[in-house]
């Protein structure tokens, strides 16, 4: 369902204040990286994906498996705290409600969720990664019942949210400029392992 026959690890690094977009294929015969790391604009890239759809994009739909299972650590020492979390992503088409695979970039967001002594519950960015395009994803071969997908990890780096309730957000934006965002989808992140 997946494509590419071997395992394959991507990172994307930034230089400045963001910390890297990691994106990682876990399991062998199971995922398609596309280009990733390039950078720029799409140039195509997306026309070349089974799903192709020059559609607009209505939905940005993230599904999360229940934690821990979603939370992945991306130590190469085997640290057993998470750095991340996997997922699985639908970009709704607005003439079919399926997923497709569009041209344009996604972003992924994350907020720490913290109460104050007033009992309110503050939303602070703690984690931006940069627009990679999408096609660059590993993404589905075959359409679900859903639609066509992605299968991206996500990787936070030294952002402080073990033990935290934290809100994701991920952010699609068409060649047209359009940003669809996600409905903030939230997860409870494992605390400090020694």
């Amino acid at each position: 369902m997946w494509n590419d026959p071997s395992n394959v690890r991507i990172a994307v690094a930034e230089v400045g204040r963001w910390a890297s977009l990691l994106l990682i294929a876990a399991s062998a015969g199971c995922v398609g990286p596309g280009r990733a790391g390039l950078g720029g604009p799409d140039q195509g890239g997306a026309r070349r994906l089974p799903g192709y759809s020059a559609d607009p994009v209505m939905k940005v739909v993230p599904f999360f498996q229940p934690a821990p299972a979603c939370f992945r650590s991306f130590d190469p020492e085997g640290d057993p705290n998470p750095e991340g979390f996997a997922f699985t992503l639908y970009l709704q088409s607005a003439h079919t409600g399926k997923g497709i695979h569009p041209e344009g970039t996604l972003q992924v967001k994350m907020y720490r969720l913290e109460p104050t002594a007033q009992g309110i519950v503050t939303r602070n960015l703690v984690y931006e990664s940069r627009p990679v395009p999408a096609y660059t994803l590993p993404y589905s071969t075959q359409r679900t019942a859903l639609g066509w997908g992605y299968a991206p990890s996500f990787y936070w780096g030294n952002a402080d949210v073990l033990g935290y309730k934290v809100e994701v957000v991920v952010e699609f934006t068409g060649v047209d400029g359009r940003v669809v965002r996600s409905q903030p989808r939230g997860l409870k992140v494992p605390t400090r392992k020694s």
